[in-house]
């Protein structure tokens, strides 16, 4: 099984960091998730994920930490709004 250190990335563009937390979850073995368009505000970007029906959400929640790491920032938030997860995290440049 990979460990965290094999998907460090240091991401800081949007690209990266939707790759980063596709490579976290499939580190942990959770297979076809990909992340939809970013919704960008002026002090944190959500990344919806498109989650496919055999993946229980309760798998992802507890990743923050993980993701939070292979993005270089302090923390994310990942909550289920509606039927969607998304997956905030700040910006590196606020705008405010």
């Amino acid at each position: 099984m990979p460990t965290f250190t094999d998907v460090t990335v240091k991401a800081t563009t949007g690209n990266e960091i939707s790759e980063a937390i596709v490579a976290v979850l499939n580190s942990r073995r959770l297979y076809g998730i990909k992340t939809e368009e970013p919704i960008v505000g002026p002090v944190i970007t959500g990344y919806p994920l498109k989650i496919p029906p055999s993946i229980s959400v309760k798998k992802i929640l507890p990743l923050g930490e993980d993701i939070a790491m292979a993005c270089d920032v302090e923390a994310v938030s990942i909550q289920r709004i509606g039927n969607r997860i998304i997956v905030f995290v700040p910006n590196k440049e606020r705008a405010v």
